[in-house]
């Protein structure tokens, strides 16, 4: 069932309400649930794509019984710019190799000046979906940037390491005493194939 319009790049966020035995997008790879919270994974674009159109949503389910707030990492300018870095994507292309990607943004190649945690509040019973494209992602591995993929068949996970403030700027203390989820969560494989 697909719930209206969502967002088109991985920078840009959205938060729909959900009940848990619902999936956002059709064929969402969930992984197992800890703590209340599970996270799946899905193609925007189904079957074949070439790969500067290779999508994915990535979405965050709080499916216990309490209210959760998720540290996904941390925003600039005050919350303008966002970068979604607690979030993994681990992909295995067509001969085998496996790379974890790390998000990157390379409008933004360094951070000067005030920084802060990306806090999400995800009420029970919520899930908040976020979009994402190799594009904006890197290998620590190889070094490579924006990862371009190859024809093939590949398969994907997302994982999601919680933790609690990582900024602690004088002018917001109370963020710390926030009830982060802490923890990792991870997506069941999905499998996709890029076809130029």
């Amino acid at each position: 069932m697909r719930l209206g319009a969502l967002v088109t790049a991985i920078a840009t966020f959205g938060a729909l309400a959900l009940s848990p035995s619902q999936a956002l997008m059709p064929g969402q790879a969930w992984g197992e649930a800890s703590g209340g919270l599970r996270i799946g994974i899905a193609t925007v674009n189904r079957g074949t794509a070439p790969s500067a159109d290779v999508q994915f949503e990535v979405a965050l389910d709080n499916i216990g019984a309490e209210d959760l707030v998720l540290n996904l990492g941390h925003m600039l300018a005050n919350g303008k710019v966002m970068f979604p870095v607690s979030i993994k994507l681990v992909l295995t292309g067509p001969s085998g190799q496996v790379r974890e990607l790390e998000y990157f943004d390379r409008k933004y190649p360094g951070i000067a000046g005030r920084v802060d945690d990306f806090t999400v509040a995800l009420r029970a019973g919520s899930l908040y979906t976020i979009r994402a494209t190799t594009d904006h992602y890197w290998s620590r591995d190889t070094n490579a940037f924006g990862i371009k993929l190859t024809n093939g068949r590949y398969r994907i996970v997302a994982r999601f390491q919680g933790q609690g403030a990582q900024t602690h700027n004088s002018d917001m203390p109370g963020v710390a005493l926030m009830n982060f989820w802490k923890g990792i969560v991870q997506s069941n494989p999905l499998e996709f194939v890029v076809s130029d």
